[in-house]
């Protein structure tokens, strides 16, 4: 648990001083946080039993692959090429995954953060990081979204250029990609008039909230999601179908959280961020992310999986508000807030151990 907390407060530690040696810290963190997720042990992350059964009996015969959980053809192809001509070890692929996704974040951040080292610790302390060692598909496919993300803030062509591109990872890498079109629909005008009236998101914000405690009325309702959400798959469709009365569900307690600091960054952002497309996106994927997990958490938690893609956004998105929220005071408690919420969340997931990423073991030593 400790290396985690150290990778923590390095990353907010530099982020915010030594600002002359920022980008050689960066390289060095990095690299570090390269070397530490890359050479992991198996045994840290929980679905390494279940990948590593996959990789087993995949070859190049497409009979072979998903053969103890569905995994999407295109990712399944990837792992059956790896095995076939680089390496039959599963830890190497494990390896590869990670550095796919490392690889798409280090683009991102150097492209698009305004401090690549908070971009860090926001990475860190929002869980995307640890949680990479586990959901180790959907990582892969979010580090390959990451190249075309800037498309996003670009001409017309651009944007379509990105729904195409988006599509295509869905069905070639993990079908839960789909939901990163949505934050393109609040480029519409009447639609984005309502994404940057305050109260109105604020209100929306607090209705899904009390979704956490309507899971009888959303259990009502799987058989009709069911059959309009059967591209996700098989596997997708199976949660739905085997979540009624999950035992383990969205906590309450979390999702409050999430949705008061989602209130309090509404009635923060700068005004200027309304003529920035990258911001605009970035902030509608966090509000939208709130609203889904709160929605589809209350149902099963392995249906938050799916607003992480949305989430992800938030480690650019609250980087932009760190140094660009005009107010002196308000920009102060920003940063108050948004640490002492990342730390909670932080701390909560460690000591609950989820994912089984405590303890850290590593395989070189």
């Amino acid at each position: 648990m400790f290396i985690y907390f150290f990778l923590a407060f390095c990353t907010l530690i530099l982020g915010t001083r030594f600002t002359k040696y920022r980008k050689i810290n960066y390289d060095w963190l990095f690299i570090l946080l390269l070397f530490i997720g890359i050479f992991r042990d198996v045994r840290t992350g929980a679905d390494n039993a279940v990948y590593s059964e996959n990789f087993s009996a995949t070859t190049m015969n497409p009979d072979t692959w998903s053969a103890y959980t569905e995994f999407e053809p295109g990712f399944s192809w990837i792992m059956a090429f790896f095995k076939t001509y680089i390496s039959q070890e599963y830890v190497v692929f494990m390896g590869f995954i990670f550095l796919i996704f490392m690889l798409g974040v280090n683009y991102i951040i150097k492209k698009e953060s305004c401090n690549t080292i908070l971009s860090l610790f926001f990475l860190i302390i929002l869980l995307h990081y640890t949680k990479s060692f586990n959901i180790m598909r959907q990582s892969f496919t979010l580090g390959l979204f990451c190249f075309i993300l800037p498309l996003v803030k670009g001409t017309k062509k651009g944007v379509i250029g990105y729904v195409l591109l988006v599509i295509l990872l869905t069905f070639f890498a993990h079908r839960s990609l789909i939901i990163m079109i949505i934050p393109l629909l609040f480029y519409l005008k009447s639609l984005k008039s309502i994404l940057y009236n305050r109260k109105v998101i604020s209100i929306i914000l607090i209705l899904s909230y009390t979704m956490v405690y309507m899971s009888e009325f959303l259990y009502s309702k799987i058989p009709l999601l069911v059959l309009y959400l059967s591209f996700l798959g098989e596997r997708y469709t199976g949660y739905l179908s085997t979540s009624v009365n999950a035992d383990i569900t969205v906590s309450k307690l979390s999702s409050l959280l999430d949705v008061l600091m989602g209130i309090l960054i509404i009635h923060w952002y700068p005004k200027e961020q309304k003529d920035n497309k990258f911001q605009t996106f970035c902030y509608a994927s966090y509000i939208c992310s709130i609203i889904v997990a709160n929605i589809l958490g209350s149902m099963s938690d392995l249906f938050l999986r799916i607003s992480v893609n949305l989430a992800f956004c938030r480690i650019l998105y609250f980087t932009y508000l760190w140094h660009n929220i005009r107010r002196v005071r308000s920009q102060k408690l920003f940063r108050v807030v948004i640490c002492c919420y990342g730390f909670i969340i932080f701390t909560n997931a460690l000591i609950k151990n989820f994912g089984l990423v405590v303890p850290y073991i590593n395989r070189l030593f």
